[in-house]
């Protein structure tokens, strides 16, 4: 048997993140992950989907020591631009030093990884699968066996993903609501420097996101209706260049070439608790919102932070430390949810009638300061309660 602090099951993007925080803070931790260590040569091509981290988030893993390990692999965003195709209002933001950062989820999984292989606090178990799980009630504690060891730790973190195995024992039950969309995702090279601009383009049949990245390259992420997913997935290499381009209305300058095209259905999926009996659910196993305001992985970085706060800070009983993360945490997650629905309402929305709503929309922000901040720091996770690790060193 061997003993740790906290078992994390996930060792994806969250699991390997909240395995190095909690490194930070001085835990005994055993990291599980199904699928083999990502190797460096196949990063970015496993997973090329271009993940944007707010300025906020950069905050929390730089007071966590973690920014210098993915900082290398980053490209700026300076500028973020909102329109409407065939609408005059626009809008837009900028930062003199940068709005976030833009890195592939594929490069940003094997930076993490490779960084808690490398620490004497984490044991981590690459390729393995754990057979069985066990929470003894009467002394708080999980055993966890994996290639026939035990495991014993007062904390679980489930952080496996959409179709979590931890949930399924748990038996904590999942609200699935399906958008009827999905998202093709693709890098794009253009001719000339994108000056580290981010652009969202709506459309009448959905949103097109170029996010910057390196080289003359940008992340394009194209939301649109199930069936017109299909048809775009269809098209040559030049057919959708030319449809990206018809899109941005000269906007960027001239796609010189298209890569692998990659598409993802979109749907939004919430536990009906966070955590329960010394287990905790992060990430994607609990919850999973709509891409358009690209605030996923940056509410992960700031559910683990504020988790580890609450245990830094408390001497209470672990069940009661997780009720009050559960309490935080949930009211925040609502928020986000009815905030980014309200976008998808509006902003992905076929209907003629969005179309109107949708131009008085961004004439409207572009004409309000206040608006526009609102806005602004709702894409950075500026929320009311922040964990200390937004202000401080850890």
């Amino acid at each position: 048997m061997k003993n740790y602090d906290v078992i994390i099951v996930g060792g994806g993007m969250v699991g390997s993140i909240a395995a190095a925080m909690c490194e930070k803070l001085h835990y005994r931790v055993a990291l599980i992950e199904p699928k083999p260590l990502v190797d460096l040569k196949t990063a970015s091509t496993s997973d090329f989907r271009g993940l944007a981290l707010s300025s906020l988030t950069i905050k929390i893993l730089n007071n966590y020591g973690l920014w210098d390990i993915l900082k290398s692999c980053s490209s700026p965003i300076s500028k973020v631009h909102v329109s409407q195709k065939d609408c005059l209002g626009t809008f837009s933001w900028s930062a003199p030093d940068q709005l976030g950062v833009v890195i592939e989820a594929g490069v940003l999984t094997y930076a993490l990884q490779n960084y808690a292989t490398q620490q004497k606090m984490i044991t981590t178990y690459w390729g393995d699968i754990a057979s069985e799980f066990i929470y003894d009630a009467d002394n708080k504690l999980w055993q966890i066996t994996v290639q026939d060891e035990v495991l014993i730790a007062p904390l679980v973190i489930g952080a496996d993903g959409v179709n979590s195995k931890l949930r399924d024992i748990l038996k904590i039950d999942l609200d699935v609501h399906d958008f009827g969309s999905s998202a093709i995702v693709t890098n794009v090279k253009l001719n000339r420097y994108h000056e580290n601009t981010a652009f969202k383009r709506f459309h009448k049949s959905g949103s097109l996101a170029l996010v910057p990245f390196q080289d003359n390259q940008m992340k394009s992420i194209l939301i649109s209706s199930n069936v017109e997913t299909t048809k775009y997935l269809r098209l040559n290499e030049r057919e959708y260049s030319q449809y990206i381009k018809s899109i941005m209305s000269g906007y960027i300058g001239r796609i010189e070439s298209i890569g692998k095209r990659v598409s993802y259905p979109l749907a939004q999926r919430q536990a009906k608790i966070l955590a329960k009996d010394g287990c905790v659910l992060l990430g994607n196993s609990a919850i999973t919102i709509h891409p358009i305001a690209a605030q996923g992985f940056n509410l992960a970085i700031r559910d683990i932070a504020s988790l580890l706060q609450l245990l830094k800070n408390s001497n209470d009983d672990l069940n009661i430390i997780l009720d009050e993360y559960c309490q935080w945490r949930t009211v925040e997650h609502a928020k986000i949810i009815k905030s980014t629905n309200e976008i998808v309402r509006i902003f992905a929305s076929s209907a003629p009638s969005m179309g109107v709503l949708r131009t008085l929309g961004i004439i409207t922000v572009n004409a309000s300061d206040t608006l526009k901040k609102k806005l602004m720091d709702y894409m950075l996770g500026k929320m009311e309660k922040l964990p200390d690790s937004a202000f401080v060193e850890i």
